[in-house]
């Protein structure tokens, strides 16, 4: 079984109506290397997104609410649509093929690491040249601080309560920063805060080491 390299980690948010399934399919992703910062039995709001990609069950819903679910979090997200019994075949009408890659729940783990990865390889085939690399002169220490906890896959609310500021004013913070370094949505912002943190920035318990902002 193969493994994420340390300097291309990516973070996956898992959203099942299954605690088994959840509880075994982030075992498997973190014995391979990938972060799960968010795994939950509900869909999340489209707007609270804290991640790249993310596994989705097709049945966490109705149909209805699936299908907004995903075109309101597509492009900026890749999706790995996890079809159960009820819908084995099931992929929604007029949105497949964007990102988004349906697997049976009863594959092998190997056809979803596989899918993954596949997953991956499309998003990073559509990010600038640029992208990663950003000056780190031109990003303010509270942009940095913004960032670094992207980093750590928090949605914007969950930033604004641990920096003690507004969710509008980190709204701004994101917004400047992907102006700054070329990002076209949060796949790109994602990228992009991990090659800033780099090595030992980011804490096995989930905190990060900056110093305080000064502009």
């Amino acid at each position: 079984m193969s493994s994420v390299g340390s300097s291309m980690r990516k973070t996956i948010a898992i959203f099942d109506s299954t605690p088994v399934f959840i509880h075994g399919m982030t075992e498997l992703l973190t014995s391979v290397g990938y972060l799960v910062p968010v795994a939950h039995t509900r869909l999340p709001l489209p707007g609270d997104m804290p991640t790249e990609c993310l596994i989705l069950d097709a049945e966490i819903d109705s149909r209805d609410a699936v299908e907004r679910f995903i075109q309101a979090v597509q492009p900026e997200s890749s999706i790995l649509l996890v079809t159960g019994l009820a819908s084995p075949n099931y992929c929604p009408e007029g949105i497949s093929g964007h990102n988004m890659i349906a697997v049976a729940r009863r594959a092998p783990e190997s056809v979803f690491l596989e899918t993954l990865t596949r997953l991956m390889r499309t998003t990073e085939a559509t990010t600038p040249p640029n992208l990663g690399r950003p000056a780190l002169g031109s990003i303010s220490a509270r942009e940095r601080q913004v960032l670094l906890q992207i980093a750590l896959g928090r949605t914007q609310l969950q930033i604004a309560r641990s920096l003690g500021i507004s969710h509008h004013t980190v709204d701004t913070h994101v917004k400047r920063i992907k102006k700054k370094i070329g990002a076209y949505n949060k796949a790109d912002l994602t990228r992009a805060a991990f090659q800033l943190a780099g090595p030992g920035l980011v804490t096995a318990a989930g905190t990060v080491t900056c110093a305080p902002p000064t502009g």
